[in-house]
């Protein structure tokens, strides 16, 4: 186990020891902005809107959202099979006549490739589009768009989720802290969110209001 928890990577799904629909959700996010306090807690009405600091078509912000999912820690319990911009990757890999395919200097058409059926040519084509969040005009590419990096993670019971909240925490500030040294990219601004967080939240207090 000392050896496991310290590679890097996704562990496949089969390697989980609980099946997909009890796995719990972290969510990776990088292109909406929402109000202070707002990630956690929720609230009625519109609280985010499309973080226009951030720029898909440089390179370096393509770079650090792949290697968000190429580099997780094992400690972050993550077993998936994919993740979608890995999943992007191997669709401009198919789709380009060129080796110089990746980072692309054509993101947002692009992008309305990757989640289209009838564009992408791979099986998974449309499985994703979910995770790509678009201000569209019309037809035409998105101005503005946003996408939600998904890791079902199955943490074990002994573990405290605020341990793992914490580790989230460092593992996507560190990444944020890579992004800052490339300037002009804005991927320096993603966060994560999940259910567990919130319900670690409420448990505590609720514990908190009868001491």
């Amino acid at each position: 186990r000392a050896l496991e928890s310290s590679g890097v990577g996704l562990r496949p799904a089969s390697q989980s020891p609980l099946p997909r629909h009890l796995m719990k959700q972290v969510t990776v996010i990088y292109g909406i902005a929402v109000e202070p306090g707002r990630i956690l807690l929720g609230s009625a009405g519109k609280t985010w809107s499309f973080d226009k600091r951030i720029d898909f078509d440089n390179a370096w912000t393509q770079r650090i959202l792949k290697s968000v999912c190429d580099d997780l820690p094992y400690d972050l319990h993550v077993y998936a099979d994919s993740c979608t911009m890995s999943l992007f990757y191997d669709y401009l890999r198919v789709s380009s006549s060129s080796s110089l395919f990746f980072p692309t200097d054509s993101f947002h058409t692009d992008v309305l490739g990757f989640v289209n059926p009838s564009a992408n040519p791979l099986a998974f084509a449309g499985a994703y589009w979910k995770e790509v969040w678009f201000d569209q005009d019309g037809g035409r590419a998105p101005r503005t768009l946003a996408i939600k990096l998904e890791f079902p993670s199955a943490p074990p019971l002994s573990l405290d989720i605020k341990v793992l909240k914490a580790r989230w925490d460092n593992y996507v500030g560190g990444k944020n802290d890579e992004a800052a040294n490339h300037a002009g990219s804005g991927a320096d601004h993603g966060w994560h969110s999940a259910e567990m967080w919130k319900e670690a939240l409420a448990v505590e207090a609720t514990l908190e209001s009868v001491q």
